[in-house]
């Protein structure tokens, strides 16, 4: 099994711009709270712990005689990204709402035209 290390790097930066922007919105909002952040700080190492958690078990499973080929890994991480994405737009929206609209309608576009795909292929 070979795993890409990229992935790592890239859901990473999605958490960490996802903690920028929400530390901005609530500065912003100033609704700044160590408490919030810290539990924030924890979902987010979490989520990291998640990916790992996944690829992990595409290791180990065929180790105990479970074959598959779901990249649980590329699943977590992937789902994780989207996550991050789409709060990150969120944050922006409410800290910059032009830019947030505008972003919104970008991934919207994104959205319709993939689930358009999607439907097209089953």
């Amino acid at each position: 099994m070979k795993i890409d290390y990229r992935v790592f790097f890239v859901v990473s930066l999605f958490i960490l711009f996802d903690f920028i922007t929400g530390l901005i919105k609530a500065w912003k909002a100033g609704t700044v709270n160590s408490t919030k952040m810290r539990e924030g700080l924890i979902n987010k190492i979490a989520e990291i712990a998640t990916v790992v958690f996944g690829y992990f078990c595409e290791y180990a499973l065929p180790i105990i005689g479970v074959d598959t080929d779901i990249k649980f890994g590329s699943i977590i991480a992937c789902y994780i990204t989207l996550m991050e994405l789409f709060s990150i737009i969120e944050n922006l929206g409410e800290v910059y709402p032009a830019i947030g609209k505008i972003l919104s309608t970008v991934f919207e576009k994104f959205k319709e035209k993939n689930v358009a795909k999607d439907v097209e292929t089953k």
